[in-house]
């Protein structure tokens, strides 16, 4: 946790039942060009642009989120 919040910043946090947590990854570096392409290289699929690919090209630093239960660890995602 960033020590700027303090050391009782997850105080009152137990109350709640559910608690999203979503994690940016601030070290990645982004790709110097996103131009569309065929997906996975196959010839046979139309080219598509960077935000209609699946692939992990795309500018996207944020994890999926995790729903963690109260008590019961993660509850999906």
């Amino acid at each position: 946790m960033d020590e700027r919040f303090g050391d009782d910043c997850l105080l009152g946090l137990a109350d709640f039942s559910h608690v999203d947590v979503l994690f940016l990854f601030d070290q990645t570096t982004e790709r110097p060009d996103y131009r569309s392409r065929r997906p996975r290289g196959r010839t046979d699929l139309p080219e598509v642009d960077v935000f209609a690919d699946r692939g992990r090209r795309r500018p996207n630093r944020n994890s999926n989120p995790l729903t963690f239960g109260s008590r019961n660890g993660p509850v999906g995602s």
